[in-house]
């Protein structure tokens, strides 16, 4: 699945997700180092693409274009922020591994950094082994999640928001999953340094189904218009909705 974000010097952030769900092969074993991470062109990682200011006749517009930050199962949520004091940080939700467990292992907002290791298949949550890895991988040689999500919340997508629109700089994020605290839309405020945290901000919820009222819904993407009204993407039942003040009705 592809994601992409845009930095502010206008380069490209890009999701290279990972094939496998914990790299099990075809033995149904767990290789390490996982293949995945390996080779010429090494997936579960987000890519850099910077291109050429001025490229001369007949030479490729791309400068590099290399892993960013490594250890990411899928990078579907992925937003840079576009002003304030961390402006031009990168930020990720982490689609982990599926135990099939309703409350393990936790979703993870991250911060990227150039050359971060953020742990996948070896590691999850707070930098805990991933069941099959105990042992095998020093998980504290990786970064740390910003914070800890509901397990199977599936965030699909993140949204930086300008500090001057009506979310007030808010990242916001789709959650997608069935897991605890899913099947809504949820902002998150940025603190005195720009970071954004605490508690999460219902913009959006209430989407389990109940007969004679509502059907069941699923938020899979967001985007914000000239006038700062939300429009939110709902897959399961392919609708189109939209979150605006009430002066705008």
């Amino acid at each position: 699945l592809k994601e992409l974000a845009a930095a502010p010097d206008g380069s490209l952030f890009v999701n290279m997700g990972s094939v496998t769900d914990a790299c099990r092969n075809d033995a149904q074993k767990l290789p390490v180092p996982c293949p995945e991470r390996t080779g010429a062109v090494p997936r579960a990682a987000v890519w850099h693409l910077q291109l050429r200011k001025a490229p001369a006749q007949g030479q490729s517009p791309v400068e590099r274009f290399a892993p960013y930050a490594v250890g990411l199962r899928n990078s579907m949520a992925l937003a840079v922020l576009p002003d304030g004091p961390a402006k031009g940080s990168l930020w990720q939700g982490e689609n982990g591994i599926d135990y099939g467990d309703p409350k393990e292992p936790p979703e993870e907002l991250n911060r990227l950094t150039d050359g971060s290791d953020h742990g996948w298949p070896y590691c999850v949550g707070n930098r805990k082994h991933a069941r099959g890895y105990e042992g095998r991988f020093d998980c504290k040689q990786t970064m740390a999640p910003h914070a800890l999500w509901p397990a199977h919340v599936a965030p699909l997508q993140l949204l930086a928001t300008p500090m001057d629109s009506p979310f007030g700089g808010q990242l916001l994020s789709a959650w997608h999953g069935p897991g605890q605290g899913g099947h809504r839309v949820v902002g998150f405020a940025r603190d005195a340094q720009g970071l954004p945290g605490g508690a999460p901000i219902n913009w959006l919820s209430g989407w389990t189904e109940q007969k004679g009222l509502r059907p069941r819904g699923r938020p899979t993407g967001l985007a914000l218009d000239h006038a700062g009204r939300l429009l939110v993407v709902e897959d399961f039942n392919r609708s189109l909705l939209m979150l605006m003040p009430q002066s705008q009705r």
